[in-house]
Order: structure tokens, then sequence, then C-alpha cells
């Protein structure tokens, strides 16, 4: 949430936003997080000291992470049954960055779909250690495959902006179209790899 609140912070100043504007925007933003955080947070804090799944230190936190080899997972489905959206998904989402009018949040949902890969690695990379360190609740809870959950919502609306271009005829320009045919034979063959091994 917070990141998605910097990015649109940022893309409003480059829009030529007032900066009134953004004022009152941040500031209604404010008030409502301060109303409705509390609610949601404090039981979870509170709740989270009595869990089975709460860890307390990074070694536990940390335990389960996607080793680098099985990264092929996330194009191919014979890998691993946690981070595979589709073929369909795979071959879509790329589209988002080839339309005529290109998706507004296109870059946040694939820095989104990034972040999301990089902690389901876990340890096997330096960035989860990180994350663990300068993120709040990342401590909390263990086991790194559960943000495997943003990668899938950010993958999911960056095929939804590559079926929206699909269906307005943006890819009507040759070399859109060639993207779009490399893509979706990309993801096609994966599928077709994976099924004859």
């Amino acid at each position: 949430a917070s990141l998605f609140v910097v990015y649109g912070v940022v893309a409003s100043i480059r829009a030529g936003t007032p900066a009134r504007a953004h004022a009152l925007a941040l500031g209604a933003a404010a008030a409502t997080a301060a109303c409705v955080l509390p609610v949601m947070l404090l039981p979870t804090w509170e709740l989270t000291k009595h869990s089975v799944q709460t860890a307390h230190d990074f070694a536990t936190t940390s335990e389960g992470g996607m080793p680098l080899k099985d990264a092929l997972g996330v194009f191919v489905p014979s890998f691993t049954d946690h981070h595979y959206v589709g073929a369909l998904t795979l071959a879509l989402a790329p589209l988002a960055f080839v339309r005529a009018r290109p998706l507004a949040l296109r870059w946040f949902f694939l820095g989104l779909a990034l972040f999301g890969l990089l902690m389901i690695a876990g340890t096997h990379t330096p960035f989860y250690r990180a994350a663990y360190t300068l993120i709040p609740g990342v401590s909390l809870f263990r086991n790194p495959t559960r943000y495997s959950s943003l990668y899938g919502a950010a993958m999911a609306v960056l095929a939804a902006g590559g079926l929206d271009a699909l269906l307005r005829g943006d890819l009507s320009n040759p070399a859109r179209r060639g993207w779009a045919g490399a893509a979706m034979f990309s993801a096609f063959a994966a599928i077709g790899w994976a099924a004859t091994h």
C-alpha cells in the first residue's frame, strides 16, 4: 500500500496536478488510515503472539523460500505448484506495455510482481534479509511463499491490461503484433515443454 501511494504521488506530480490537490489527497488518505488501520492492525499484532505461525527469529521466518533452481516454475507448472499463473496470463501481461495508451500503473504492478518473486525466494537472495529488517510486518509471519499472492495479483492486473489492448485493437501496429506473437509463443512453448517432461 505504501508503494502504491508513493507511485500515485509521483505519477500525479508528473501529470502536473496542483500542489494543493496533493496536500488534500494525502491529508484525506492519512485521516482514513488513522481511523481504519488501528482496527485492523492492533488485533493482528496481539494475536500473532499466540499463533503457531508466528516466528521470532530470522531463520524460522525465512524457512521455506523457493530455491533459485525452481524459479522456472514461474513459467513451467511442473516445477512448482505455488507460483505458476497460467499460460494465458503470461502471454497477456507483456501486452500491457505495448498498448497505444499504456496501462497507467503498469510499472507499479510489474514492480510488485518482481517484489513478490524476490520475497518468495527467501534467503536464496539477499533481498529477503533487507525486507525483514526494513519493512514492518515481514518479521511477524514465516514462510516466504505467502508472497506469491502479491505476484499473482500483480500478474492478473497486467494480464487484464493486455487483454484490454487486444479488445481495443491496439496491436494493429506491426511491431506490437510481433511483440504479442513472441510473448504468446514463449508462454505456450513453456507449457508444451512442461507437458512432455
